[in-house]
């Protein structure tokens, strides 16, 4: 809705935080803390491949039963759906159209579908359907091509481009001044402070204070209390929308989602992964091994590799690289044709 578009609550009254944290509480594995090793880097690389698809067929059970009834009032012609949400897949196969998967990061393919689906039998049963062997039709890969995962041959595997959106929101008047000193965006995203907390900051802001650069924390409204007084160039903001702050950021320092990774990734500015869980560990390994960043641990953000981050050294000409690899990418409209195609 935020968005304006027209909607149709399928799951009236459900509390997706909630849900989400009980889970987390009876999983708490799922929510990972960085491990360090003697570099300040990060020796992990955790992707809990079950936890999450039973973490996202639980999260999608309240919205089968009206996203079905939905389906079969309005008879679509195919049904787009996200790699973690279960009830796509189910919804198309109760009208009979195909499943079109749209891809948000660089990692899970028609596998998690396929997984959520065994975790989801019984909903599958309850409307008459097998969930033995689920898969998408086609899956609309938004990676950059030199960060793209290897596919199993049988997916039908169309590459886009990834179009940054993260939401509206009142620009400050400085985002539009010429910035005097290098400038480093830190976001954790939407649920890192929430559920990790932001103490893990307290070696980086030491460092930072240190730094001729300005560090914006968009921190999604935490409380930076925490972290102590802080130095006059660490400048705490409200929501901004990502793609405007990068756009005029010269790095940038996250925790690894798909979205801050690839908004990255399109702005063409070098970056410092923090991974924490889920995909996290995953697309900080591949920003390391395509050189337009780094994976790190808090303790890892001293003042050498705040240093690097800012200087115009290799990972800077490697994000420039990524960034006009995406640029020439086809947008979703010129696969249109190809989705038109599938439904006949």
């Amino acid at each position: 809705m935020g968005a304006g578009l027209p909607v149709v609550d399928v799951s009236p009254g459900v509390d997706y935080d909630k849900l989400q944290m009980e889970f987390v509480q009876r999983n708490p594995e799922m929510m990972l803390k960085p491990r360090e090793n003697k570099d300040g880097e990060s020796g992990a690389d955790d992707f809990q491949f079950e936890n999450i698809a039973r973490l996202f067929a639980e999260v999608s059970a309240p919205t089968v039963d009206r996203t079905v009834e939905l389906a079969r009032q309005w008879r679509p012609d195919a049904i787009l759906y996200t790699p973690v949400h279960g009830t796509g897949p189910l919804a198309a196969a109760a009208v009979g159209v195909p499943a079109v998967m749209q891809g948000f990061n660089m990692v899970l393919g028609s596998e998690m579908t396929s997984a959520i689906a065994q975790s989801m039998s019984a909903h599958y049963e309850r409307h008459g359907l097998a969930s033995d062997d689920v898969k998408p039709a086609a899956i609309l890969d938004v990676a950059p091509p030199s960060l793209r995962r290897q596919y199993d041959e049988q997916d039908n595997v169309w590459p886009i481009r990834y179009l940054p959106y993260n939401g509206g929101g009142v620009l400050p008047q400085w985002l539009n001044e010429p910035r005097k000193r290098p400038r480093v965006t830190v976001t954790l995203g939407s649920t890192v402070p929430g559920v990790g907390g932001i103490d893990l900051l307290q070696r980086f802001v030491e460092a930072a204070g240190t730094m001729d650069a300005e560090f914006v924390l968009a921190l999604a409204g935490a409380d930076l209390s925490r972290l102590g007084e802080l130095p006059d160039n660490l400048v705490p903001v409200d929501w901004v929308p990502l793609a405007q702050l990068l756009a005029v950021s010269d790095a940038v320092i996250h925790h690894g989602g798909g979205g801050s990774t690839l908004t990255a990734a399109a702005a063409g500015v070098p970056q410092y992964v923090v991974p924490h869980g889920g995909d996290n560990f995953v697309h900080a390994k591949l920003i390391r091994a395509r050189g337009l960043g780094d994976e790190l641990t808090p303790s890892g953000l001293d003042e050498q590799r705040l240093a690097e981050l800012i200087e115009d050294g290799p990972m800077r000409a490697a994000a420039r690289e990524v960034a006009a690899e995406m640029q020439v990418q086809d947008t979703f409209s010129a696969l249109i044709p190809k989705l038109v195609d599938l439904t006949r």
